[in-house]
C-alpha cells in the first residue's frame, strides 16, 4: 500500500511498480517516514510538487533488481534514503 497525496487529502491505494532504466536499479520499501516536509507537500506549499505524489521520500529496503549499466551495488543490498526528492519541493 501507498500513500498518495491528491488535492488537498491524501489516499492510499496500489500502485504499479516502475520499471528500471539500463543505468538504475528497482527497490523493494521495507519501512518509510512520512516527516514534516510531506505535510507541507499535502498542504501545497511547494509549487513544484505535483499531485499525484507518493509520499514518504525518507526510507530503508533492499535492491531487488540491478539493469545492466548500474556499477555498483548488487541484488540483496540494503538501501536508504533520506531526502531522495531533494531538489524537486
Amino acid at each position: 500500500m501507498k500513500i498518495q497525496r491528491g488535492e488537498g487529502h491524501i489516499e492510499f491505494r496500489e500502485v504499479e511498480d516502475s520499471k528500471p532504466g539500463a543505468d538504475e536499479v528497482l527497490i523493494e520499501v521495507k519501512r518509510a517516514c512520512v516527516c514534516d516536509k510531506d505535510i507541507h507537500i499535502l498542504h501545497c506549499e511547494f509549487p513544484k510538487t505535483r499531485s499525484p505524489f507518493i509520499l514518504g521520500h525518507e526510507f530503508s529496503d533492499v535492491v531487488q533488481v540491478v539493469e545492466k549499466e548500474v556499477k555498483d551495488g548488487g541484488a540483496g543490498d540494503r538501501v536508504f534514503s533520506d531526502d531522495a526528492n531533494q531538489g524537486d519541493f
